[in-house]
């Protein structure tokens, strides 16, 4: 049986090149956090969806597969320069909410405090992310996160040699020195949820 070798030769060349493109963009070896769960679909009935639980405060979410979740939800949704959570357009969580409504259920009361602590666990999560990209850029400067439109990653290297950056930068490292109040995370839960904890508790 004879073959084309010009056709098997750019085949070959095609394979090759789109295989350099996903190294750039993803380091061989290194999977961007939570994109093993970007593909996230809803049940097809409404009583399969998972049950969400609340923590005993309502300020997060027991079950520690639904951040993983809800950071997987705004990745593939990642279409602006919204390099802090507090770029992030109230229209923009709204889109991302919906979609979070259709894999978990709850009891009507607790509407609020699952709608909180989706915010919070978001705004963890994503102070956390580009907190991550930064240090995996820094250590190596080809890198590219998977999840992020090219122009935005370029945008998102501009802003970190931004004067607004590093005065956000320094106003931290000055929080840190005098003990002031920040809302860094001591793990999984930022020091503003530990203080409304304590409130409840002495309350």
């Amino acid at each position: 049986m004879s073959g084309n070798p010009a056709g098997s030769a750019r085949r070959r060349s095609s394979s090759s090149g789109s295989q350099g493109q996903r190294n750039r963009d993803q380091p061989q070896g290194k999977k961007g956090r939570g994109q093993n769960l970007k593909g996230l679909r809803p049940p097809e009935n409404r009583e399969s969806r998972t049950w969400v639980k609340l923590t005993d405060d309502k300020l997060q979410f027991a079950d520690p597969s639904i951040p993983q979740a809800i950071t997987a939800l705004w990745k593939s949704r990642f279409d602006g320069p919204y390099f802090t959570f507090d770029r992030v357009p109230n229209n923009k969580i709204n889109e991302i909410y919906p979609c979070f409504k259709t894999l978990y259920q709850w009891d009507r009361a607790d509407n609020l405090h699952v709608r909180n602590a989706f915010i919070n666990c978001m705004r963890h999560r994503w102070s956390d992310n580009m907190r991550d990209v930064r240090l995996k850029w820094v250590k190596d400067p080809s890198y590219i996160p998977c999840w992020m439109p090219p122009h935005l990653w370029s945008q998102l290297l501009h802003y970190w040699d931004s004067d607004e950056y590093k005065m956000l930068q320094e106003r931290g490292a000055k929080n840190r020195n005098s003990g002031e109040r920040v809302t860094h995370t001591t793990g999984p839960i930022s020091f503003g949820i530990h203080e409304m904890r304590m409130v409840i508790k002495h309350n």
